[in-house]
């Protein structure tokens, strides 16, 4: 390992050296080298995080990209001929406590945080478990957040925490679970200190539970609570009649472009050919 560490950094240096143009040179310098990963199911090392891709430029004439510098790439070669798994350095992240490196974009319908972000700090799954302090930091940065979840699978029952329900929330009839509409019902009784935690993630649904603090839970002995929302196939139905009925009422040349709204409705609007091929439709 740590002669394919130290032949790694000797790669680096000499590619920042022979880069053809600054910007090869300013990649390559970014470019970091980690003795392995902390993400689960994967294994092996060292690891290098960069942008291997080739310097190029648009040529309008010939309308392809002309190499101006293709020392990343070479780079890129040359490390995985020395036994070094490459990786690029927007998906990937280091661990504050180990230094080995999780994986910050998903590769993978089922795929879920294996870390945490505690002020500008990343820690993965192992790191924080290995310290009841971060766990109860991470927690209780969870309470009362609707727009957060656990993801490491954390014991929440040992932590102090008490089950309220488990729903789904997804683009199928039923999948209809709304944590904005839990948390809502819940502050109103006072059960403030609550929090999420994310079972299991598919294509269009996630499955997820909502805990209260057991020095809260007493505050909702006897009675049920509203987990639920409208139905997301009943409000795609509306919001594509709606949508329908729009797009026939509208007047005037260009392309129509129809949004459907959560709550079932639609909107509807006329653009330039221009402005959708420039994407500023997105922008509204």
């Amino acid at each position: 390992m740590t002669d394919k560490l130290e032949r790694a950094h000797q790669i680096l240096e000499a590619g920042i050296r022979l880069a053809k143009t600054p910007q090869g040179e300013a990649r390559l310098e970014e470019a970091q080298v980690y003795p392995g990963y902390a993400e689960p199911g994967y294994d092996g090392g060292p690891v290098a995080l960069g942008n291997w891709n080739r310097i190029t430029r648009w040529n309008r004439i010939s309308n392809t990209h002309d190499t101006l510098d293709n020392t990343p790439a070479r780079v890129g070669e040359l490390l995985e001929k020395a036994g070094v798994e490459l990786e690029w350095n927007d998906e990937w992240t280091e661990c504050e406590g180990c230094h080995l490196i999780v994986r910050t974009q998903a590769d993978s319908y089922s795929w879920t945080r294996s870390y945490v972000e505690l002020d500008e700090y990343v820690y993965c799954e192992s790191c924080l478990l290995a310290d009841s302090d971060l766990v109860e930091e991470h927690l209780r940065r969870l309470e009362g957040e609707d727009g957060k979840a656990d993801t490491i699978g954390i014991d929440l029952e040992g932590a102090g925490y008490v089950k309220i329900a488990s729903e789904e929330t997804g683009l199928y009839g039923g999948q209809c679970g709304s944590p904005a509409r839990t948390s809502e019902e819940l502050t109103e009784r006072g059960a403030v200190r609550h929090l999420y935690q994310i079972d299991g993630v598919g294509q269009f649904d996630a499955d997820w539970s909502v805990w209260v603090h057991q020095s809260q839970a007493h505050l909702l002995e006897g009675k049920g609570i509203t987990t639920t929302g409208s139905d997301p196939a009943e409000a795609m139905k509306a919001g594509l009649k709606s949508a329908t009925v729009q797009m026939h009422e509208l007047k005037g040349e260009g392309v129509r472009m129809a949004s459907i709204n959560p709550d079932g409705t639609a909107t509807v609007k006329l653009i330039s050919p221009q402005d959708f091929i420039d994407g500023k439709a997105l922008d509204d």
